[in-house]
């Protein structure tokens, strides 16, 4: 077991909060995470944070449970433990025949609690977060079900149909700025399918046929990935914009992705929408971006600067605010509003645009005073203080 590279590592801290940071990056493990006491008794923290950012209050558990390629923060407080180890162990349970290699694999890492606190500035918790979370509008109706399973040897599917499949593989067209609700059903394994939406972050709404709801923490805030644990059908409801063009969806178990488990949706454009974007870079046949012949040279340091000074120069999706804001007004003013029309190859797609650019808000930017003067990593941001996972 590796955290930041390291097998097995420990953390020397203080006995005070610190804020941690977990990232699955396992290729096809999940893991549920818990700070272990000398006794065994696992201890409660505070879950602050996941995929897109803050919650909007702290959520207390005592684990995280974790697909392939999600996130979460959270604030352990190791105020009582001076002079002593605590444990971060993995209760995944993925022993048995048929996971030998797996058998007691436990352990992750430890913490080492000193005696004394350096600065007690900034250390707790604020009770509010980010009051501003944008959720996806409620809706009852179900628009898309897709069924994740094995379709063969050394290939997994998306409702039958693997990313081979050019003709077929757009699954859904929900129009610019509209809101979806769509059922993720694990149909078959094995291993775990971890669902991660390009473009979008989403709510989960709901968790039925396994040993487990929703869990407190994965409700508190907008996600872009899901596990689907075998057996398990979840919902999931997300705000299709603000940009059109074609996107992914996809299992992130990097053993079913690379075997063509995933797939394309496509955001189509609002025609009437009365707002030209300068720049979206959404033609996949670019003659500025095609493939070009391999070049050494094109790889030193100053030709990877010009390219991206030539890319900042385009200006692409520098007016997110504006279309935003057009996007808003045609719902508002329009009493019909598109509807999705089918999934058939016959409908032309809108050309392809990139992934979501970056966000304007930082994670920390509702709590940057909590956070000021804790030095590049944040709060708690000590020599190997956000632990990430593989």
């Amino acid at each position: 077991m590796e955290v930041n590279g390291q097998p097995w590592p420990y953390l020397e801290v203080e006995p005070r909060k610190y804020r941690l940071r977990l990232y699955n990056i396992a290729t096809s493990r999940p893991y549920d995470l818990h700070v272990e006491q000398s006794n065994g008794d696992w201890l409660d923290f505070q879950v602050i944070a996941s995929d897109s950012g803050l919650f909007g209050s702290p959520v207390s558990s005592n684990n995280v449970v974790m697909g392939m390629a999600e996130r979460y923060e959270i604030v352990v407080d190791f105020s009582a433990f001076a002079n002593q180890n605590l444990t971060l162990k993995n209760a995944f349970d993925l022993e048995g025949p048929g996971y030998p290699q797996y058998a007691n694999m436990d352990l992750v890492m430890s913490f080492v609690v000193g005696d004394s606190v350096s600065d007690w500035s900034s250390n707790d918790v604020p009770s509010t977060l980010n009051p501003n979370i944008n959720w996806p509008e409620e809706r009852d109706q179900v628009d898309h079900t897709f069924r994740f399973q094995r379709g063969g040897d050394n290939v997994w599917t998306i409702n039958g149909v693997d990313f081979n499949d050019v003709n077929n593989r757009i699954l859904a067209r929900p129009p610019q700025g509209s809101t979806q609700r769509w059922r993720l059903v694990y149909a078959g394994g094995p291993g775990y399918h971890p669902i991660h939406v390009h473009l979008v972050d989403f709510k989960v709404l709901s968790r039925t046929g396994g040993s487990r709801g929703v869990l407190p923490y994965e409700s508190a805030g907008l996600k872009d990935i899901v596990l689907l644990e075998p057996g398990e059908t979840v919902d999931i409801e997300a705000h299709y914009g603000p940009w059109n063009g074609l996107y992914m969806f996809h299992c992130h178990n990097l053993r079913h992705e690379d075997s063509m488990m995933m797939a394309s949706f496509n955001v189509t454009r609002l025609e009437t929408l009365g707002y030209d974007n300068v720049e979206s870079l959404d033609n996949p046949d670019d003659p500025r971006f095609v493939a070009q012949d391999w070049s050494a040279d094109a790889y030193s340091d100053a030709q990877v600067q010009s390219k991206i000074n030539y890319l900042g120069s385009l200006g692409a999706y520098n007016e997110q605010s504006q279309i935003v804001s057009a996007v808003a007004a045609y719902y508002s003013n329009n009493p019909n509003p598109p509807v999705e029309t089918g999934t058939t190859t016959s409908q032309a797609a809108q050309p392809a645009q990139p992934a979501r650019p970056t966000q304007t808000q930082s994670w920390g930017q509702n709590w940057q005073n909590w956070q000021n003067g804790r030095g590049s990593g944040g709060w708690g941001g000590q020599k190997g203080g956000r632990p990430w996972r593989r």
